[in-house]
């Protein structure tokens, strides 16, 4: 059994592909954790080639909480949660997928209340936010009609693990699939100055992916859109992710603003 201080979790995690740039965003934590299994494996010069496997369990801030368990393996090709819980007298969500470079499972069950995660992150931001449902998910994608979604989930200020930066925020969201299309019943989301509402759906069918979404907003700065595009290419290309992945997506976004504007940043 090794047993290891919360507050070295930021630097275990850095090796974790999107996941770790949300270690920036913790508070000090005072738990710890104890695992009986840790193995870590790669050049210190370089998290995203590392093996690691953990399996273990802990409170992350003594007296406090939450609890955490986990069990994880993760190599440069595959990142593997046989099981993630967080759990303390408001809170039980448990967490388990798989991602590679072909496909994408997820099944997420419970919620995490406002008081849980403002035990966890510092952000004040983050820490008045909550997430919950019941929800499995598996996308293939170079066989998107096999990929299949049932459940529905909701939350509320949450960062996006696609384009994690500050000024990219989802305030509110609420998703409900059922087999093979997912439903996007509310995203209410700022980029910078601008806030969009959207709506719409992504179905899988044979020859892909197909999306149809509505947006709308009083005021769309494509110079804060662009900005956070950049910075989520320039993220992808430092970490360099020149796989390329076949995502067979298509389909319609209508947008609709009462003004378009270009925002001086």
């Amino acid at each position: 059994m090794t047993g290891v201080q919360t507050c070295a979790l930021p630097i275990w995690l850095s090796s974790f592909e999107n996941i770790g740039t949300y270690t920036r965003y913790l508070r000090r934590l005072n738990g710890s954790l104890n695992f009986s299994l840790l193995e870590v494996q790669g050049p210190l010069s370089d998290t995203g080639e590392w093996n690691v496997q953990m399996k273990g369990e802990g409170i992350l801030n003594e007296q406090i909480g939450p609890r955490l368990s986990l069990d994880l393996i993760k190599t440069p090709e595959e990142f593997v949660v046989n099981s993630l819980t967080i759990d303390d007298e408001e809170s039980h969500a448990t967490l388990k997928g798989e991602k590679n470079q072909r496909s994408l499972e997820i099944n997420f069950a419970g919620s995490l209340k406002r008081n849980t995660l403002s035990r966890i992150f510092s952000d004040t931001y983050l820490s008045d936010g909550w997430f919950e449902g019941d929800i499995r998910a598996k996308i293939i994608l170079d066989k998107p009609l096999q990929s299949a979604a049932e459940g529905t989930l909701e939350g509320q200020n949450l960062i996006s693990p696609l384009i994690l930066d500050d000024a990219f925020k989802i305030n509110k969201i609420s998703i409900e699939a059922n087999k093979n299309q997912l439903n996007l019943k509310l995203l209410d989301l700022s980029l910078g100055d601008t806030n969009l509402a959207v709506e719409g759906s992504v179905t899988s069918t044979e020859e892909g992916f197909q999306v149809m979404f509505d947006a709308s907003s009083d005021l769309i700065e494509w110079e804060n859109i662009k900005t956070a595009l950049d910075k989520y290419k320039k993220g992808k290309k430092n970490k360099g992710n020149n796989k390329k992945t076949d995502l067979r997506l298509k389909g319609t976004l209508r947008l609709k603003s009462e003004k378009i504007g270009r925002a001086h940043v």
